[in-house]
């Protein structure tokens, strides 16, 4: 379906059609000459398959590179830099991004060890994205084995990572955290559907598992905190149908909650192991990631469009500044530490207190030179608004105090002129 809808290529797509209905209509046949197959024979072909797919990847990655861009290239780039020593961040796309500190973070150590083993940056890459990758794949087979007893399915299994292009192309030519987190999502369903027929020491092993995993899930792509709804909704399914007890997945999805909440404290952790400090001001607020979600254009996925839109945006640090000095240029009680960009101080300033001139040269000295000309110059437009509300634009002072005499001449002749007409019980009031 995807082929006929999207496709670049209608004799391609449209050669796919009798194809897929030949593969409906023989594979069920297929399945059941599988089945009959002997254990040692399935472990046979599937050592095979397993040992065809490495060959054909690492012919991908000799004869077939793809030259990397956007996030993944920024993301490599700047663990290489780390792995070598370097641990600038003299860019603004993590200070945009800085939810891919980890990851480059993580691949920096990664590939310090492998340039220790003697290999370069490319060849450490490729060999990450190879384990992760086929051990995703032997992963599914084994699980499906465990779940299912089933040998077509295993089979099938291994024909989708040999014979598709899921295992040649952007998973393996290019490490992203999407790779790394569908390993991790991978672990945790396996978990979770096994977690009943495991004993007292598996389940222990499993745990520590699942919480380091989600842990590491939750690092690599923040997204992945979806999952923590996911298993609430499945709880309350469960619940609905009495079989919540009976499932005993309570404790594994406790133990996976816990790991996405200690991934907090840790990106914090990581952030400062890579010398790594957030600029807010830089920052998407989290509002502009549901916007883009809900844009009905691009069906809710990364839309590029909108974020060079966020970008022209004024962003929350700039908001906060505006609003601040908008407060003080108007009177209004205000910290001069956000418009200064003060970090840790307090300067609260009500530019119409009696007292207003004594509490600017407490800290007057403790301003630098353009902080200081940055409050002059506010004091400067606060004494300007009010000067403006006693003289309006475009008169001197001897014509603003006349048009006010005027106006309360005018004024209180309407008002005698109102107290004329009202009976003498009402004037007296």
């Amino acid at each position: 379906m995807s082929n006929l809808t999207f496709s670049q290529n209608w004799v391609t797509s449209l050669a796919l059609v009798p194809l897929t209905l030949l593969g409906w209509w023989g594979l069920p046949k297929l399945a059941s000459v599988i089945d009959r197959l002997t254990n040692r024979q399935v472990a046979l072909l599937v050592g095979f398959g397993m040992a065809v797919m490495v060959l054909l990847q690492m012919a991908v990655l000799k004869w077939l590179p793809v030259t990397v861009y956007h996030d993944p290239l920024r993301v490599l780039d700047q663990a290489t830099r780390m792995a070598v020593g370097h641990t600038s961040w003299k860019i603004t796309y993590f200070w945009r991004y800085p939810q891919n500190v980890p990851i480059a973070y993580l691949l920096s150590r990664w590939l310090k060890l492998t340039m220790e083993m003697g290999m370069g940056v490319n060849r450490g890459v490729h060999l990450l994205s190879i384990l992760l990758l086929d051990g995703m794949v032997l992963l599914g087979i084994d699980t499906a084995w465990r779940v299912s007893k089933k040998k077509h399915l295993v089979l099938g299994i291994l024909a989708f990572g040999v014979l598709t292009p899921f295992a040649y192309t952007y998973y393996l030519q290019v490490f992203y955290t999407d790779l790394p987190v569908m390993f991790v999502l991978l672990y945790l369903l396996r978990t979770l559907v096994l977690w009943r027929r495991r004993n007292w020491w598996q389940k222990g092993l499993s745990g520590v598992l699942l919480v380091l995993l989600a842990m590491l899930g939750q690092l690599t792509k923040a997204n992945m905190i979806v999952i923590i709804p996911a298993m609430l909704l499945t709880a309350l399914i469960l619940w609905g149908r009495h079989r919540f007890k009976q499932s005993q997945l309570l404790v594994p999805m406790l133990l996976i909650t816990l790991g996405v909440a200690l991934s907090f404290p840790l990106s914090s952790t990581l952030d400062k192991a890579a010398h790594f400090t957030r600029q807010t001001d830089y920052e998407f607020p989290l509002t502009q990631w549901v916007a883009m979600g809900l844009n009905e254009k691009s069906n809710g996925v990364y839309n590029t469009k909108d974020a060079v839109a966020n970008v022209k945006l004024k962003t929350k640090r700039n908001k906060q500044i505006a609003t601040a000095m908008s407060k003080l240029v108007l009177g209004y009680k205000a910290d001069f530490a956000t418009v200064a960009m003060a970090n840790g101080n307090e300067w609260k300033i009500d530019l119409r207190s009696e007292t207003s001139e004594d509490e600017i040269e407490k800290f007057r000295e403790e301003l630098s030179d353009a902080q200081n000309d940055i409050l002059t110059e506010i004091t400067s437009l606060f004494s300007q608004i009010m000067l403006n509300e006693i003289v309006p634009n475009g008169m001197s002072i001897s014509e603003s105090m006349m048009d006010r005499y005027w106006t309360h001449e005018r004024q209180l002749a309407e008002v005698k002129e109102y107290l004329a007409t009202q009976p003498a019980s009402a004037e007296r009031v």
